[in-house]
């Protein structure tokens, strides 16, 4: 059967606080748990993203197989077949389903040895949401244990779907986190238990965007949601890059997520309640905010920094100045990625995630009054599309308008609606022929890279700025570097002058894909 769920984790210290609390008060279960994860000694299930857990309950033994599921937004729907077993020893006979046999693959009883266990006391409530939705929800305290004696605490709250639309678990889990502070739990107990038994948590990439998937004889509304949800996903499942993974790609995605999603929101305002939608774009604003620092010294320190200190700090008279500036920049973009960090765990971030999914899946943009603009919603998306993609290309070549004269701020407020019709370009993208966007596409991509090195430049100057000061010293050699890094790309800039006007004048000139079937 399929599992639809969701996980928090919390202060073991507001577990109590929140079982005498209005969502979860009343009468429940209460059980200590004891499941024991099973795999071959070269990992061969968890490899294959499958979980063989074998749990006692009470005197009654349950054998469960998971698959690795599917994460949509922040609910999980998960392969999940139990079966009662006489015993606390695996029986890969009881596992009768053909899918659940397929996902475990060729494998004996003999192979199997305990990889670790779960020991946790479990008080689950059962609590009513929407127009018949019900939600189990699981609180668990307890441990993870290894063979070799490591342990990992555990305190978590699990909401699974027991009836209804999945929006009902965001919003009992939105009700629980207006009680105690919370943050997503995106790993499971046996990504957690895994983890512990290698003694190293597994790799994890920073991931891009991708196309959503839109229908192209579907709604305004259908395309939108696709739009939203992807963006979402594309912020949460770099949570885990950005807190350690690979925390400097990690950053700059989880900002390009929310940068896609401000301007979704953006794009089809037209179509939106305000209040709402306005709320959102605060919190991703804020988000945004936090990430900055790690970004900006990222680029500085890569992009900018590095380039000028290869070419000419690495030995000779500026050698210390360059080993200088390298420290403090380092310094301070150590301190940007922990302020990022904290922001990812934070509950504002939890509540926005909780928030903005339950929005998605429950199509909250649908409480408003009826009228000509929220009828839109149910417009074909590509007749739509080419309106929304004409307003942000028209927008775009006025802010450009006379791109050769214009002073560095009007060229960084030209880039910025460059890139929102970028977005916009790369969300619809699945309504138009591949071949027909190439010409157009890269002509945009093409001059948002020169722009972007302009606004790194500019952005430099700025961080330098912050370097200094009192505490700095009135001879600190680092300036020497410094001047000599915004020397060199500023340079560049005016040897490049020529190139990035050409650019603009290339894309202006470039006949817009959407438009040649009109």
């Amino acid at each position: 059967m399929a599992e639809v769920e969701l996980k928090l984790a919390v202060d073991p210290a507001d577990l109590d606080r929140l079982l005498a609390g209005p969502v979860l008060a009343g009468r429940g279960v209460t059980r200590n748990l004891e499941s024991v994860y099973w795999d071959t000694p070269d990992l061969r299930l968890m490899r294959r993203a499958v979980t063989l857990r074998v749990r006692r309950i009470g005197r009654r033994h349950v054998q469960t197989v998971k698959d690795a599921g599917v994460t949509d937004g922040l609910v999980t729907h998960r392969g999940e077949w139990e079966a009662p077993i006489g015993g606390p020893a695996p029986d890969l006979s009881a596992i009768t389903d053909p899918t659940a046999r397929e996902r475990i693959g060729a494998l004996a009883p003999a192979e199997l040895a305990p990889a670790f266990v779960t020991r946790v006391r479990r008080i689950t409530r059962t609590v009513s949401a929407g127009d018949g939705g019900r939600v189990e929800v699981a609180v668990d305290r307890g441990d993870i244990r290894t063979s070799d004696g490591r342990c990992e605490p555990l305190a978590e709250i699990e909401f699974e779907l027991k009836a209804g639309d999945p929006r009902a678990v965001y919003d009992v889990a939105l009700a629980v986190a207006a009680e105690v502070p919370v943050r997503l739990e995106r790993r499971s107990k046996a990504e957690r238990g895994y983890a512990l038994a290698a003694g190293v948590d597994p790799p994890v990439r920073a991931r891009r965007a991708v196309d959503p998937p839109i229908d192209p004889d579907g709604t305004v509304e259908a395309a939108m949601a696709a739009i939203l949800r992807e963006g979402l996903l594309h912020v949460l499942e770099n949570e885990r890059s950005v807190l350690g993974g690979d925390p400097h790609d990690g950053v700059h995605q989880m900002r390009v997520g929310v940068r896609r999603l401000r301007s979704a929101l953006s794009l089809f305002g037209p179509v939106l309640p305000g209040e709402r939608s306005d709320a959102f774009a605060d919190d991703l604003r804020w988000l945004a905010g936090e990430l900055a620092a790690a970004r900006d010294w990222d680029v500085f320190l890569h992009a900018l920094h590095g380039p000028v200190s290869l070419a000419i700090g690495r030995a000779g008279p500026l050698a210390d100045a360059f080993a200088g500036l390298d420290a403090r920049s380092r310094s301070r973009r150590d301190a940007g990625h922990d302020r990022a960090r904290a922001a990812v765990v934070s509950p504002r971030f939890a509540r926005l995630a909780l928030a903005l999914g339950a929005w998605i899946e429950g199509r909250g943009w649908r409480a408003q009054a009826v009228s000509e603009k929220s009828a839109r919603l149910f417009d074909p998306v590509g007749v739509v599309a080419a309106d929304l993609l004409d307003r942000r290309h028209r927008r775009a070549l006025k802010r450009g308008s006379g791109f050769a004269r214009l002073p560095t701020e009007a060229r960084h407020r030209a880039r910025i609606t460059l890139k929102r019709l970028r977005y916009a370009v790369e969300f619809f993208r699945p309504l138009y022929p591949v071949k027909a966007q190439g010409r157009f596409h890269r002509r945009l991509a093409g001059l948002l890279d020169r722009l972007g090195h302009l606004n790194d430049v500019a952005t430099a100057e700025r961080l330098v700025a912050e370097l200094d000061g009192p505490a700095a010293g009135p001879d600190a050699v680092w300036r020497l570097a410094a001047g000599a890094v915004i020397g060199w790309h500023a340079r560049g800039l005016v040897e490049s002058e020529a190139d990035l006007v050409s650019d603009w004048d290339g894309f202006a000139e470039a006949e817009p894909f959407w438009t040649r079937d009109r």
